[in-house]
């Protein structure tokens, strides 16, 4: 994402993974909790990916 601001972005991703860990830790299952927290955390971040224009082959 070429107009995002790093840092922006940076500290976004970072408060995003401190609530997730607290989530997981004052969760009565932590183990189902942090399954459903790593799949959203994953897509969250594969959102930010570059992808590759499917109009540039």
């Amino acid at each position: 994402v070429s107009s995002l601001d790093p840092e922006t972005a940076s500290r976004l991703i970072n408060g995003a993974s401190s609530q997730a860990a607290q989530r997981i830790a004052n969760s009565s299952d932590p183990e189902a909790t942090s399954k459903k927290v790593v799949t959203a955390f994953k897509q969250l971040l594969e959102g930010l990916l570059k992808k590759p224009d499917p109009q540039s082959n």
